[in-house]
């Protein structure tokens, strides 16, 4: 007998109860496999738009004028501004834009989760987004902009809520303390 071998020992016996311990056992029915297939194509979509927002930030700004909403934003924003300088703060409001997207789009995630019942509305992770990021990201100048001229309205409406209501919160304290 040679070292290592076992009698009556087959791999492909094992085959199957193997590879469900390795990857898991996949869907017994079809609406599991039909959520599967949704959930990994939104997956690569999402990294595919984080991707393409990540190269208007790092690359080339301008890219991000495509979208006919930020372009028109953009243009009334900065339209009077000074022509020689205007290239320069389009570029910069447009990078601006596109890395508030960056993280927005990492809430959106936890959103995802919260209205597909994954995830409660009380989860420390949401807590923690809408008591510091979400009034950080919204109180800069960029943020309620892009709040004010609707840059964000393609997101679902309990994170467009949240969204507002931390604009809210953080005027709250400025009203008050007049």
């Amino acid at each position: 007998m040679k070292m290592g071998e076992q009698k009556d020992f087959s791999f492909f016996d094992r085959f199957e109860q193997l590879l469900f311990d390795r990857i898991g056992v996949p869907p017994r029915n079809l609406s599991a496999n039909i959520e599967q297939i949704r959930q990994s194509a939104l997956e690569r979509i999402n990294n595919t738009i984080f991707e393409m927002n990540r190269f208007v930030v790092d690359k080339n700004p301008m890219v991000g004028l495509c979208w006919r909403n930020i372009a028109d934003a953009v243009k009334t924003k900065l339209q009077n501004v000074p022509e020689p300088q205007r290239e320069k703060q389009t570029e910069d409001l447009v990078r601006k834009i596109y890395y508030v997207y960056i993280v927005l789009d990492e809430y959106a995630q936890l959103d995802d989760l919260r209205n597909r019942g994954y995830m409660s509305a009380n989860d420390d992770k949401i807590i923690e987004w809408k008591r510091s990021m979400l009034p950080n990201l919204i109180g800069s100048e960029v943020g309620k902009w892009m709040l004010e001229s609707k840059l964000m309205e393609y997101y679902s409406e309990p994170m467009n809520k949240d969204l507002h209501q931390a604009l809210e919160d953080i005027e709250k304290p400025a009203v008050s303390a007049r």
